[in-house]
C-alpha cells in the first residue's frame, strides 16, 4: 500500500460564517469515512480580536491548522502603473515573499480552496503537478461579478 494523499486546504481566515462551517463539515466527513488521507488547514491572515472561530471543532476532530500570514506588496489606484504592479507583485514577488508557505505547500498533493482572492494568489505559485481544487461553497446572488467562476474551469 502506497503512502496516504496529502491535502492541504487553505483558507483566509476560519471565522464563524458559513463556508467555514461547510468545510468543517468536510473534514469531520474525511476523518469518518477516509480516515488514511492526511488534511492540514493552512490560515494566512489573522482573524480580527473577539471574532469566534471554528478552529477547536477543526483541532478537536484531529486535523492539524497552520497559522502562516501571507505577506503583500501592493500598490493602491487602478491607474496602469499600479495593475502592472499589482499583477507583477502577485506572480512574482509575493512567491519571494512567501516563500516558507509555498514550500510547505509543495508537500501536499492537492490543495483545495474555497475562497476566490485566496485562489487566485495561490494558483501562480503552486507546482504543476499539484492539484488545486476550488470549491466555490457560496450563492450566485452573493457577488455583483463572477470572474471567480474561471477558477472552476480551471484544469487543474
Amino acid at each position: 500500500m502506497g503512502r496516504s494523499q496529502r491535502i492541504a486546504i487553505v483558507f483566509e481566515c476560519f471565522v464563524r460564517a458559513g463556508s467555514q462551517r461547510h468545510i468543517v463539515e468536510i473534514l469531520k466527513g474525511i476523518r469518518l469515512f477516509k480516515p488514511e488521507l492526511e488534511c492540514t488547514l493552512f490560515l494566512i491572515a489573522q482573524h480580527g480580536e473577539g471574532w469566534e472561530t471554528f478552529l477547536p471543532e477543526v483541532e478537536a476532530i484531529g486535523f492539524s491548522v497552520i497559522q502562516i500570514p501571507y505577506l503583500f506588496r501592493r500598490k493602491e489606484g487602478a491607474g496602469i502603473v499600479a495593475r502592472v504592479y499589482n499583477w507583477w507583485s502577485r506572480h512574482y514577488y509575493e512567491h519571494k515573499l512567501n516563500l516558507s508557505f509555498y514550500h510547505a505547500l509543495q508537500q501536499y498533493d492537492v490543495v483545495v480552496c474555497a475562497q476566490p482572492f485566496v485562489a487566485d494568489l495561490l494558483l501562480p505559485h503552486l507546482h504543476r503537478n499539484q492539484r488545486f481544487c476550488f470549491h466555490l461553497m457560496e450563492h450566485l446572488s452573493q457577488r455583483k461579478k463572477h470572474s471567480h467562476y474561471k477558477f472552476l474551469r480551471s484544469s487543474r
